[in-house]
């Protein structure tokens, strides 16, 4: 997809001439990395910021769908994209596809954020349960784990 795009690979030929983006028209599609340019790094012809995937403009919609399947959120689907992918405004893109999804809009009261309690006193079987209520296909369940099987 990216030797598809125009853009991307117009920022290649830029990026492998070496010249200034200074020396660049402002319509020029690399000037939007102007903050960027000197973390930037060619691999198998793929643009990479530190390491991570500059994914053409013309992907990063279906990118966004494909980080967003789980509907896991915000800092979650940002967390994901930092691990792997960039682009100038993805934070903002990333903020826009969660608020305009109205499964999450659905799910959004049930994302609490709860702070994790470390496992005091004494642990014995049933003494520390982890509960968490989810639907499925039409069904509610209750999900119920003893943390004492996990502890060491």
């Amino acid at each position: 997809m990216a030797q598809e795009c125009p853009e991307y690979k117009q920022l290649i030929e830029i990026f492998l001439s070496k010249k200034p983006l200074s020396s660049l028209p402002q319509t020029h599609p690399a000037k939007q990395f102007q903050g960027y340019w000197n973390d930037i790094s060619l691999h198998e012809n793929l643009l990479l910021y530190q390491d991570r995937i500059i994914v053409p403009r013309s992907a990063r919609k279906e990118i966004l769908n494909l980080m967003h399947s789980s509907h896991d959120g915000i800092v979650t689907m940002r967390q994901l994209a930092k691990a792997f992918y960039f682009w100038p405004g993805q934070s903002n893109q990333i903020k826009q596809t969660v608020e305009n999804c109205e499964a999450c809009r659905k799910l959004l009261p049930s994302q609490t954020n709860t702070k994790l309690q470390s496992n005091y006193g004494e642990q014995y079987p049933m003494s520390h349960l982890c509960l968490d209520l989810f639907h499925h296909s039409k069904y509610n369940y209750l999900a119920a784990i003893d943390s004492h099987l996990f502890s060491s």
